[in-house]
């Protein structure tokens, strides 16, 4: 299946990004996922590695993973924010590996309920669309969303809206990938 339709048919593109410009490499255990790939919840309990092979030098990114299927898909109290970490990735090798700059909202397995069904899980990777707090470093203006965190609860992290997050602080998605998983621990359904 063609990237592009795989998020349209999932409802990723446009509702909670525009455009998918390129596939975030996201693995788990050392296996990376495709997009739209169901995961059993027991493979997604340690944070992800996460790695950009078009990454600029010296420049910071941020990574994010969020679940907008809460309640119910495209829930309409807003996504839960998984993940949100600031990185940069090494360039001088050819695994262009993320490297944590600032935590933002530590790892958070995926945790969908017993009876909600098949939960999309979003990775977006931005960076500042020209000036920013990303841009040059410039890390400092990005903030926490609660006063708990980086070790917010699920309660803290709910209610998160994406795009307006990407507006307040400048930033546009260049990579992204998604994954399917449901509350049962070793099959997909």
């Amino acid at each position: 299946m063609d990237i592009k339709q795989a998020f349209q048919e999932h409802n990723i593109t446009p509702k909670y990004i525009h455009t998918v410009p390129e596939v975030l490499s996201v693995s788990y255990g050392g296996k990376s996922i495709s997009p739209g790939e169901v995961l059993p919840r027991s493979q997604t309990l340690e944070r992800p590695a996460v790695s950009y092979h078009s990454a600029k030098q010296d420049t910071d990114y941020a990574i994010l993973m969020i679940d907008p299927d809460l309640f119910t898909t495209d829930d309409p109290t807003g996504e839960v924010r998984h993940w949100l970490e600031i990185v940069r990735f090494s360039t001088g090798d050819s695994s262009g590996t993320a490297t944590p700059v600032r935590t933002i909202t530590e790892y958070l397995p995926c945790t969908p309920g017993l009876g909600s069904g098949q939960h999309r899980y979003i990775f977006v990777l931005a960076e500042g669309a020209s000036e920013g707090p990303l841009r040059d470093g410039g890390i400092e203006g990005v903030q926490p969303e609660t006063k708990n965190a980086p070790k917010e609860d699920l309660k803290d992290r709910m209610g998160f809206h994406i795009q307006e997050w990407l507006a307040k602080y400048g930033l546009r998605p260049v990579a992204a990938n998604f994954m399917l998983a449901s509350a049962f621990a070793t099959t997909g359904f």
